[in-house]
């Protein structure tokens, strides 16, 4: 039985998931919850529909493709691959957030050693630290781009690709939501893949092999060499989680910006049939 290790950010994990016998105004993870949450997302049902045995769920809410990435990566280093256990007997599952979330390092007075803090751009938050609140302020009214956000992007994607390549890892990646112009209603919001944000405007294009300190932009070559199939539909216009909810046209598969236990049946379902449909669960 492989073990199955997914990660992601709050739909994944399963936010706006509560006991219903619980006061509804807990956080949903909350230590109270997480037998009746783990119980309904769609990770646990996807494990059981596949056999699969579900050993880690390294989501939580408002993560970063950044921290999806890097949590993921210590937690396969540290119990498998340093241990030499065969990765092969793993399952991957990675549900991609926005791409502009971004994390750094942070120094301050209360947490001197350090920590790893998330930015949302395009959300106003207040980070409870002044200095980070400003920098998060500079960040995203100056330097913040769509330009360096598809690079990060792709960068992550291409660079978890041949990490499995290397490790012969079976895996998944799936788009979880294009959080549309961040309308405040989920059914506004629509697919509009990373790659269609490119303007070869933009980028100085007119570079060849001749050129001395040649930068150039392979964003559209990077993208094309991306698994289509291992990452879910990626090549179709509609194909994030988000997007087979919302074609469904039944508003109970949500809560407020999350799927509900409902909509996480469907995602399970739609999942497997897809896993079973490209034969994912071997490295090919």
């Amino acid at each position: 039985m492989k073990d199955l290790i997914v990660t992601g950010d709050s739909w994944t994990f399963g936010s706006e998931i509560i006991d219903p016998s619980l006061n509804p105004d807990i956080y949903e993870w909350e230590l109270e919850n997480g037998d009746y949450r783990k119980k309904h997302i769609f990770p646990t049902l996807l494990s059981e529909k596949l056999n699969l045995n579900f050993k880690k769920n390294l989501a939580f809410p408002g993560d970063s493709n950044n921290k999806i990435f890097r949590s993921l990566y210590n937690y396969l280093l540290k119990y498998y691959i340093k241990d030499s256990k065969l990765v092969q007997n793993v399952f991957l599952l990675v549900q991609l957030s926005s791409y502009d979330r971004l994390e750094f390092y942070y120094r301050s007075k209360e947490t001197p050693s350090g920590e790893w803090k998330t930015i949302w751009p395009n959300w106003e938050h207040d980070y409870l630290d002044f200095n980070y609140n400003r920098f998060a302020d500079t960040y995203s009214k100056f330097i913040e781009s769509p330009e360096g956000n598809l690079n990060r992007y792709l960068n992550q994607i291409f660079s978890f690709q041949n990490f499995c390549k290397i490790y012969k890892i079976p895996y998944l990646i799936v788009q979880g939501f294009y959080h549309t112009g961040y309308a405040p209603n989920i059914l506004d919001w629509h697919d509009n893949a990373f790659i269609n944000h490119y303007d070869s405007s933009n980028y100085l294009r007119t570079e060849n092999n001749t050129t001395e300190y040649f930068q150039g932009s392979s964003e559209l070559e990077m993208w094309n060499e991306i698994d289509s199939i291992r990452f879910m539909n990626k090549d179709l216009e509609n194909h994030s989680l988000h997007s087979i909810l919302k074609e469904k046209n039944d508003r109970s598969l949500f809560y407020d910006v999350h799927p509900s236990e409902k909509g996480h049946k469907v995602i399970a379902e739609y999942i497997e049939n897809y896993i079973k449909k490209h034969n994912l669960l071997s490295f090919n």
